[in-house]
């Protein structure tokens, strides 16, 4: 009977192992748990803030979404296309990752080929702020202390002793040094150590909050306005030129209008290269087609927001600089400084006539606002996106065709969807005038924002 016992027993053991295994692989990876930790482990030290190999930074979810130099995004994407599981599968000296280090386990493998089935997801997640409560802090900082307190009890046993062996007329040198130690030194030393442990958690702390909060900012300003980048368009027919409205996003009741008013105006033509206007139905010039942005300060706005040292400081340029590999290429356009601190123009060539005749031209010319040297890594969002569409039939520019500027800036003040708070995109950048100031405005720098822009070295 023994056998049969054993025999059954056996089968059913593999038959609940089974079910555990099938459990197991049916449960959804947990990010957090299972590959964030695995990414700081092997990924991380090439591929973070500090070092960030390839153009690449892999503990911020818009990094690995965006991918490196190649483009290759990281997630969102099966096991045969995840460019990590390829990488650490791979026996190819000049492929697999990570190079000249110690390769992922099995389990970890198989824990990212699990998560590549899925979709490669990584979850966007709420930043969570250090709190105050002694609950939090024991959770936090409770281990390193417990050792610190363990090592100076260790300590204070051992002077003790030496103490005693003293008293008694032994302990030799080392006894002597021992009575001659205040129990103060023990309070003092175990305080230090505390202390220093306490700062270094804390550090490690912040910046792991910090990471959080910037990955939630990217995330967010990735999911309004994409990348590269685009500006949300107007409701209605395509725009086609014209002149834009640029609103104040301040608001209080000692402002004007209670910060509703104009600040300047953008006027947006597309020209041919020496500067002559082009509207619908005019044949393509020979010399290629640009644009011609006029800013206009509007009357009683802030004349430090436009001062000669700020404006200066504006370029134009089709490089998306908001990645994190991005390196400045120096193709920019500055603004020409017409009137000072009241109208500025920029003249910026896209496209020449065989490459619209080839089809439609359309890009995006980005507005930034800042210092830049060719060959400069940076890392800038854009302020403002031109958008063009230029529909070419029969060699001339034709309906439908669109040239219009749109806001790029994502910041508390701007309602972005979805949270429906805030100033009205429309009132920050728009087609419908807004009052201009009548008599007098607050001097107040912090109502006008002048303290934003102090930063800017003339």
């Amino acid at each position: 009977m023994y056998p049969r016992l054993k025999i059954v027993f056996q089968g059913l053991a593999a038959s609940v192992m089974c079910l555990m295994t099938g459990v197991v692989a049916s449960a959804e990876v947990d990010f957090d748990k299972e590959i964030r930790p695995i990414l700081e482990r092997h990924c991380h030290e090439c591929h973070g803030a500090l070092r960030r190999s390839g153009g690449l930074r892999m503990d911020v979810r818009i990094g690995a979404l965006q991918g490196g130099d190649t483009g290759v995004s990281l997630l969102e994407v099966g096991r045969d296309n995840n460019e990590i599981y390829r990488r650490v599968v791979s026996s190819e000296r000049d492929f697999v990752m990570p190079r000249k280090r110690d390769a992922l386990s099995p389990e970890e493998i198989e824990a990212i080929g699990r998560w590549a089935d899925e979709g490669a997801p990584w979850p966007e997640r709420a930043v969570e702020r250090p709190g105050l409560s002694w609950g939090k802090l024991w959770r936090r900082f409770g281990a390193p202390l417990r050792g610190i307190l363990l090592a100076c009890l260790v300590l204070a046993v051992a002077v003790e002793w030496g103490r005693f062996r003293h008293r008694r007329g032994g302990g030799g040198a080392m006894g002597a040094v021992c009575a001659r130690v205040p129990w103060t030194a023990y309070v003092m030393g175990a305080l230090a150590l505390g202390l220093l442990s306490l700062s270094k958690e804390y550090e490690r702390l912040r910046e792991q909050q910090r990471r959080m909060a910037f990955e939630l900012r990217e995330a967010a300003y990735f999911r309004v306005f994409g990348s590269p980048p685009q500006p949300v368009p107007y409701r209605g027919v395509p725009r086609f030129g014209g002149v834009f409205y640029r609103g104040n996003d301040e608001r209080d009741e000692k402002l004007f209008n209670g910060g509703v008013y104009r600040t300047c105006d953008f006027i947006l033509n597309l020209c041919d290269q020496d500067g002559r206007e082009l509207a619908v139905g005019d044949p393509l010039p020979e010399g290629g087609l640009a644009f011609e942005l006029e800013i206009r300060r509007s009357p009683g706005a802030t004349r430090q927001l436009y001062a000669d040292h700020i404006m200066s400081k504006v370029f134009f340029t089709g490089q998306d600089l908001n990645r994190l590999n991005a390196v400045f290429e120096g193709n920019a356009t500055r603004l020409e400084i017409v009137d000072s601190e009241e109208r500025w123009r920029a003249f910026c060539p896209i496209g020449d006539s065989q490459s619209a005749e080839a089809g439609d031209l359309a890009g995006t010319t980005y507005l930034y606002l800042g210092d830049s040297h060719e060959g400069e890594p940076l890392v800038k969002r854009p302020i403002y996106g031109i958008v063009y569409r230029i529909r070419v039939e029969a060699g001339r520019v034709a309906e439908g065709s669109e040239l219009w500027i749109g806001n790029l800036v994502m910041n508390d003040a701007l309602e972005l969807p979805p949270s429906g708070r805030g100033v009205k995109q429309e009132h920050w950048l728009g087609l419908d005038p807004l009052p201009e100031i009548q008599g007098t405005n607050t001097t107040d720098p912090e109502l006008l924002g002048v303290r934003d822009y102090q930063g800017l070295k003339k």
